[in-house]
C-alpha cells in the first residue's frame, strides 16, 4: 500500500498515506480459526492508516481521514490455506497470459494466432492457417471453424480478403464455403443468456459481432506482438512497398538479362515506407486517431452497438458518394488501407477545413460533444488544449460517454423484476432513494439520470 498508492496524484491532488499498520494479532490460535470456520468468517487481519488529499500546487491538506481501513488482509495459516465464510482455501501459483495476441508456428508448419481475452469480456480464439491446404480455421473453444465461411457471413467482402489474403488463397478458401459455420460460431461466441436458437440469420450475425466487440486485449501486447496489424498505417505502407517490390520481381522473371541487385528487398521497403510518410506529412493530412481506433463511432453511426456521442446522428446524404456510401469514415478506412481514389483531394480539404472550423469552437468552449464530433474525424481533441484542462477535458468525456452508454442500454433494454430491483438496490448503495415493490422503468432511467446507476451494473 506504501509503494503503490502512497504519492499516487490524480487532477492536482495527492493521496498521502502515513500511519500505516495492523490492528489485529499477528498470528491467530487453531481455536482461533476453528471459529472463523464455525461464524462463516474471513480470517484476517485489518491494515489501517490516516489519510490526507493535498493540494500539490499549494502543498495545502485539503482533507483527512484518520484510523481508516484501508484493506482487510486474508491470514495465512500454519497449513499455508486462507480462511473465508467458513471454508478453507489453498492458494495455487499459476502463470497465466496476459490479454493480448500471440503469434506462433506450430511444430506440423502451421500459423496461428491466439487472442486470448481478458476474462469476462468475450471468447477466446485462433485464427490459423494450415499452408498444405492453404485454408484459414476459426478456433473458438473446441469448434474449429472455416474462418472464410465466418468472414463472409459476418459481412467481410471477398475484395477485402482477395486484398489481404491474395486471389489464389482466397479461391481455395471461397471453394469451402459452409452455410452452417456460423451457426456453430453463434453457439460458441455469444454467451448462452444471450443466444436464442430461433432468431434470424441477420440477427445472429449482429450477436456475433457485438459478442466479438465486447472482447478485449492489452494494447501494449498488440502493439508489441503484432505491430503491423495494429497500426493500419505502418501495414499499408508495407504493402505498397511490398506492391512496388513484387512489381519489380515479376518483371525480373520475365527478363533473360542477368540480375544482380545491390540492396534486399528489406531496404527498398523501408525507403518507400519513409517516401510514403513523408508524402503524408507533407500534404498536411495527419488524423491523430487511426480507423482501428475509430470503432465506437462505426458502431454507434452504422451498428446501433452504442451510444451517438456526437451531436451528428448519422453522416447527410449530401456527403456520401458512390464509392463511400458510409461517408467519410468509410473514404479514411480505405485510404488508411493503402486505397487511392478520385476523391481522396477533395476528402482530404473537407477535413482540414472540419479541424480548423471546430477545433478552434473547442478550444473556445471545450465541451464533451464536441470533442467526440472532433475524434469522429480522427482528430485528438485534448492534444488542442493544456496539460490542466486537458485533464479535466477528458475526465468529463469519460463521464459523459459512461452517461449516455448507460441512457443508451436502458433505453434498449426491459429488465425483469429480479434485474430491476438488483439495479436499484445498487443505486441505493450511492445514495439513491429507494422506494417499496419493484421499480418501474421510469424510476430506473431517473436513478440512472442522476448517475445512481452506472455501465458496470449493467454488464
Amino acid at each position: 500500500m506504501d509503494r503503490y498508492a502512497n504519492g499516487f496524484s490524480y487532477g492536482g491532488v495527492r493521496l498521502e498515506l502515513v500511519d500505516l499498520k495492523y490492528t489485529d494479532k499477528e498470528e491467530y490460535s487453531l481455536k482461533d480459526q476453528a471459529e472463523a470456520k464455525a461464524s462463516d468468517s474471513l480470517l484476517h487481519r485489518r491494515l489501517r492508516g490516516t489519510v490526507r488529499l493535498v493540494d500539490e500546487e499549494t502543498n495545502k491538506v485539503l482533507d483527512t481521514k484518520k484510523n481508516m481501513t484501508l484493506a482487510r488482509v486474508p491470514y495465512l495459516t500454519e497449513r499455508n490455506t486462507f480462511i473465508n465464510n467458513g471454508s478453507e482455501f489453498s492458494p495455487v501459483s499459476q502463470s497465466r497470459l496476459l490479454p493480448g495476441t500471440y503469434a506462433r508456428r506450430r511444430a506440423n508448419g502451421e500459423l496461428e494466432n491466439h487472442f486470448n481475452t481478458r476474462p469476462g469480456t468475450g471468447s477466446a480464439m485462433r485464427v490459423s492457417f494450415e499452408p498444405t491446404t492453404a485454408q484459414y480455421r476459426l478456433k473458438i473453444g473446441s469448434s474449429d471453424l472455416h474462418a472464410y465461411s465466418i468472414f463472409r457471413d459476418l459481412g467481410v467482402t471477398d475484395e477485402e480478403l482477395s486484398r489481404r489474403w491474395g486471389p489464389e488463397i482466397l479461391a481455395s478458401n471461397k471453394s469451402k464455403y459452409s452455410k452452417h459455420a456460423l451457426a456453430r460460431a453463434y453457439r460458441k461466441s455469444v454467451p448462452k443468456w444471450e443466444r436464442d436458437e430461433g432468431l434470424p440469420f441477420d440477427e445472429k450475425v449482429a450477436a456475433i459481432r457485438a459478442a466479438m466487440d465486447r472482447a478485449q486485449v492489452s494494447d501494449a501486447i498488440m502493439r508489441r506482438n503484432l505491430p503491423n496489424l495494429y497500426s493500419q498505417e505502418k501495414a499499408a505502407s508495407w504493402r505498397r512497398a511490398g506492391a512496388v517490390i513484387q512489381i519489380a520481381q515479376d518483371m525480373i522473371k520475365r527478363s533473360s538479362a542477368t540480375f544482380a541487385p545491390d540492396m534486399s528487398p528489406d531496404e527498398v521497403s523501408d525507403d518507400w515506407v519513409g517516401f510514403f510518410d513523408g508524402v503524408e506529412k507533407a500534404a498536411g493530412f495527419e488524423p491523430d486517431i487511426e480507423p482501428n481506433g475509430m470503432r465506437e463511432v462505426y458502431n454507434s453511426i452504422y451498428g446501433n452497438h452504442g451510444p451517438q456521442l456526437a451531436s451528428m446522428r448519422e453522416w447527410p446524404k449530401h456527403w456520401l458518394d458512390d464509392e463511400n456510401q458510409k461517408g467519410w469514415l468509410q473514404w479514411y478506412e480505405k485510404y488508411h488501407d493503402g486505397q487511392r481514389g478520385e476523391t481522396d483531394e477533395h476528402q482530404k480539404k473537407r477535413w482540414k477545413s472540419f479541424k480548423a472550423r471546430h477545433g478552434a469552437q473547442f478550444v473556445a468552449k471545450p465541451t464533451p460533444r464536441r470533442a467526440f464530433a472532433l475524434r469522429n474525424w480522427g482528430i485528438d481533441p485534448l492534444k488542442m488544449l493544456p496539460g490542466d484542462k486537458a485533464l479535466q477535458v477528458e475526465e468529463e468525456m469519460e463521464k459523459y460517454r459512461r452517461g449516455e452508454f448507460v441512457k443508451w442500454f436502458m433505453n434498449r433494454h426491459d429488465f425483469d423484476d429480479d434485474a430491476a430491483i438488483n439495479l436499484s438496490l445498487k443505486a441505493g448503495k450511492r445514495g439513491a432513494e429507494m422506494q417499496e415493490g419493484v421499480p418501474t422503468p421510469r424510476a430506473l432511467m431517473a436513478m440512472a439520470l442522476d448517475g445512481y446507476i452506472q455501465p458496470e451494473d449493467l454488464k
